[in-house]
């Protein structure tokens, strides 16, 4: 990027601290604003919506599955725009892509109804669920993560920290004022209130705060303090090498924490969507079944804290081994919703796997294979954890036939945090690989 356009409209070498920190918190806002297109800031409408279209749950998730596949084909392909246009651009782009996908969610009943004439009711809804994954749960927050991840390396887990609280707290908090705005001016009104917020808002915030890396402004990687940073990250490694994606799809590494944090995304995209049929069959209104969000965001807090903090002096495995023991202990305590204990656990796991979650995603990638290619990398990430999240609430509704009960389903998915976590014990940093390999 031009030196005119990185200093338009300031420039971030005359703020008196570490740019970096500007990026860390804009970042963090640009991943909550994707919330209309994830499936916690979705999991409010699906009722709503589902009378306004005419389709049964089942029909729903099923649409939900064919738009969010669709979405993530196109991922790849973005993340390498990524690399090429920069997180500014790209910023600027899928927030105002993301705010026309709600403007089109908006009106998804009268799409519904024309197509319908043609007998393709399912195909436009199926349309509208594309658009907004792609914009919102692909582009606008591998954008933002990408972003961030490029202006520090001994610090990035610090960063993904800082971070992660915003996020955690914006995305455990969305239901519950999404659902009051339902409520009170209807989900219609409500979307297009979102689009005028991501589609403008975020849109001037990303094209005038976001910058694509700290060399572009004359800038030192984690600051000008990026010495002190480094000789105080313990077990971690520099960064030697930058691998291409189709390097870095070769290593263990690259498919043991892809899996893993698809795992944490099938099961939260699952457990979000069905929340209100969950929550009725453990005797929970859906008002008491939502409201568990919240205080989830309390222990995704501080997991996000001692994440980033140790992240950022251990080796990412350990990090790993704690992400499947929280994912266990959520399944355990959401198959038991009611009981008290159940509810207990389903917060403290899912809200500690949600921190360590934000701190995977966000430092691990970059750590391991360096900064150039970490879009086109991401990308490929990204589009197969949002093809767990497509999966998830079909595959639970499915399964919810086979073994009768929302319990029984969830049970029977211990299985994969236990294989992932002793696959862990055969991970380690492809970067110390590659220096031995490079002194030999």
């Amino acid at each position: 990027m031009s030196t005119k356009l990185v200093n338009f409209p300031f420039k971030p070498a005359k703020i008196p601290f570490f740019y970096g920190w500007v990026i860390v918190a804009v970042c963090a806002i640009g991943v909550v604003m994707s919330v209309p297109g994830q499936t916690i800031g979705f999991s409010v409408f699906t009722e709503p919506l589902r009378e306004a279209v005419g389709l049964s749950r089942k029909d729903l998730s099923k649409a939900y599955l064919v738009g969010t596949l669709l979405s993530s084909f196109m991922l790849p392909f973005a993340g390498k725009m990524i690399d090429k246009l920069g997180g500014r651009i790209m910023g600027t782009i899928s927030a105002f892509l993301l705010g026309l996908a709600c403007l089109l969610m908006s009106q998804i009943d009268r799409f519904a109804e024309f197509a319908g004439q043609f007998g393709l009711a399912f195909a436009a809804v199926c349309l509208c669920f594309t658009f907004m994954r792609f914009s919102g749960q692909g582009c606008m927050t591998m954008s933002s993560r990408v972003t961030m991840a490029r202006w520090f390396e001994h610090r990035r887990g610090l960063t993904a920290a800082l971070s992660g609280i915003v996020v955690s707290f914006g995305f455990n908090a969305s239901p519950k004022p999404l659902g009051l705005m339902v409520g009170n001016i209807g989900w219609s009104s409500t979307y297009i209130a979102l689009s005028a917020a991501v589609g403008i808002g975020m849109s001037i915030i990303a094209f005038v705060m976001f910058r694509d890396n700290p060399e572009d402004c004359g800038m030192h990687v984690d600051g000008p303090n990026y010495q002190k940073a480094r000789e105080k990250s313990g077990e971690v490694a520099d960064e030697y090498f930058d691998f291409t994606r189709s390097q870095a799809v070769k290593t263990v590494e690259f498919w043991i924490y892809t899996f893993a944090v698809a795992l944490s995304a099938l099961l939260t995209t699952s457990i979000s969507f069905h929340t209100e049929a969950i929550g009725m069959e453990a005797g929970l209104t859906a008002q008491q079944a939502f409201g568990l969000y919240m205080p989830m965001s309390f222990f995704s807090a501080f997991s996000n804290l001692l994440g980033g903090y140790f992240s950022d002096k251990v080796k990412m495995k350990k990090i790993l081994f704690i992400f499947m023991i929280a994912i266990t202990f959520a399944i355990i305590g959401t198959a038991n919703w009611d009981k008290l204990y159940g509810r207990v656990m389903f917060m403290a796991g899912f809200g500690t796997s949600g921190g360590l979650f934000n701190t995977l995603r966000t430092v691990a990638w970059a750590r391991f294979f360096g900064r150039k290619h970490l879009g086109a990398i991401n990308g490929l990430t990204m589009s197969m954890l949002v093809i767990s999240t497509a999966a998830g609430p079909w595959l639970f509704s499915l399964l919810k036939g086979f073994f009768g009960t929302y319990s029984n389903v969830l049970l029977s998915f211990t299985v994969f945090p236990i294989i992932i976590f002793i696959s862990a014990f055969f991970t380690g940093n492809p970067q110390e690989r590659y220096a031995e390999n490079a002194r030999k």
